[in-house]
């Protein structure tokens, strides 16, 4: 496949990351007028069930049609089984980069939050490298420091001025448990993200059969983290249920295949790049509107979200040897 055909379905990728990440970030945003929210864990117990309901018809399908003779022998449930313990470690770190996140939010005001929850963008080249021997340039380690610093502004710059005040109700928060807090959910989140990159690249099995392992972990993971969080009572489950919500826990799941495909056909760091630029979409489109003048801080950080994201894709492309598929293709030299 020539090099510019290679380039035209990275940045379709990157597209699609784009649009996946508006279209949450809409549904996630609660009505002022909603009094009960819903818990997240909740959403994701449902979708990662659906997942493994729609992974599990498609993994049926793919052992059906298989020519592997040795895995029909087995049987179905062999064949699905088959490695499943590489899916726990993703599965368990998510939860607790969910549940880290929570208690950070809690414990920290508005800014600390806010920057601290950029660390995974930073956390997930270095674990890439270390896991996967991508190699990244210096100008890429530049502008992920920007793009980070970039998404902190326009949070920052979105904010109503009534949670601009940072020292408001600060009582009963513990600002270096929610630091710690953060600083694991970040770390959990880098290393899961990388961990499934290289499960997906490495598997053997379908696409589908790997999805069912990561869907059915991350169920039990999330049900588990319910629970405990509720002293295992089922009461609250659809608490503050609407149909919004019920939208984005169909988005969920479908988003789930959008990022394993994503992750595994090009990197996660792509897939930062796609939200990021996804998550400045949703943030100023709706304010460009507002009879509001917009902030400094929000121009600034729309620039450096901009500069970090089309300053890592600047580069010379890579020679390709057409005896190889460009989805199989080294990263080294490259992060997407």
């Amino acid at each position: 496949m020539a090099p510019n055909n290679f380039a035209r379905r990275r940045y379709a990728r990157i597209t699609a990351g784009v649009v996946l990440a508006m279209l949450q970030h809409k549904v996630q945003s609660r009505p002022q007028g909603n009094s009960a929210r819903y818990e997240p864990l909740s959403a994701v117990v449902l979708s990662e069930a659906l997942k493994l309901f729609i992974s599990l018809g498609g993994a049926a399908w793919a052992y059906n049609n298989t020519e592997d003779r040795s895995a029909v022998a087995s049987g179905f449930l062999d064949y699905v089984r088959s490695g499943h313990d590489n899916a726990a470690i993703p599965a368990f770190l998510y939860t607790l980069s969910a549940t880290s996140q929570s208690f950070g939010a809690y414990h920290l005001s508005i800014l600390p939050y806010l920057m601290l929850s950029q660390v995974k963008l930073i956390l997930t080249p270095i674990f890439s490298k270390t896991l996967l021997k991508q190699t990244l340039h210096p100008h890429q380690w530049l502008c992920l420091v920007i793009m980070a610093a970039g998404i902190v502004m326009v949070q920052v710059g979105s904010l109503p001025s009534s949670l601009s005040d940072v020292n408001s109700s600060d009582a009963g928060k513990d600002r270096a448990f929610g630091i710690v807090a953060m600083l694991v959910a970040g770390c959990c989140s880098a290393f899961a993200g990388v961990y499934m990159e290289a499960v997906l690249k490495s598997s053997e099995r379908s696409f589908m059969v790997r999805n069912a392992q990561l869907a059915a972990y991350g169920c039990l993971c999330a049900l588990g983290g319910f629970l405990w969080q509720s002293d295992f009572s089922t009461k609250g489950f659809f608490l503050g249920y609407t149909t919004l919500v019920w939208y984005f826990v169909l988005l969920q799941a479908m988003g789930g295949f959008l990022v394993s495909w994503a992750v595994r056909v090009s990197s996660t760091i792509a897939k930062n790049y796609a939200q990021s630029l996804g998550f400045l979409s949703a943030s100023t489109i709706p304010l460009l509107s507002s009879p509001h003048a917009l902030s400094f801080e929000l121009y600034s950080g729309i620039a450096m979200v901009l500069g970090g994201v089309f300053g890592s894709l600047w580069k010379t492309e890579m020679p390709v040897d057409s005896k190889v598929d460009s989805d199989e293709r080294p990263k080294e030299g490259s992060i997407v």
